[in-house]
């Protein structure tokens, strides 16, 4: 039983690792545009739909939902690209202009200049750092035991 429960921590361990160097990847791609970014403006031109479960007891399905957006780099190359955030709702309305920040070397890596992303990553990050902490606790503990 003992072998179980180190195996455990192993494996919490090494995902919560995994969390931290996948949010940090975020922190640091969100931080590049931020600071050397370009800013533009970007057209909303469609969504992209996907159906979600959801947590209720009876497996509801529901529509969930991501912008795609166009936008043209200083370079006077086009995009279309989407995010790849669905949500619940559709927070733009086709043909609505945002604005943008797109890294110079990376055109791809493009953010509609909003905080969802620093506020998922924020979360991410969190979690992945109590899970960590907790299971080098229990790793301690076991291990001195």
């Amino acid at each position: 039983m003992k072998n179980h429960s180190i195996l455990f921590v192993y494996i919490m361990l090494v995902c919560s690792l995994i969390l931290l160097i996948f949010g940090g990847s975020q922190i640091y791609r969100k931080l590049k545009v931020e600071n050397s970014g370009i800013q533009t403006e970007g057209v909303i031109t469609e969504y992209l739909s996907k159906t979600k479960s959801s947590q209720a007891i009876f497996g509801s399905k529901k529509l969930v939902y991501s912008p795609s957006f166009s936008f043209v780099t200083k370079d006077n190359f086009k995009f279309t690209l989407n995010n790849g955030n669905y949500q619940d709702f559709k927070p733009y309305e086709i043909g609505e202009s945002v604005l943008l920040k797109y890294d110079i070397d990376e055109p791809k890596n493009v953010y509609i200049d909003n905080q969802y992303l620093w506020k998922f990553t924020s979360l991410l990050i969190t979690i992945a750092s109590i899970l960590f902490v907790v299971s080098i606790y229990e790793l301690r503990t076991r291990i001195n035991n």
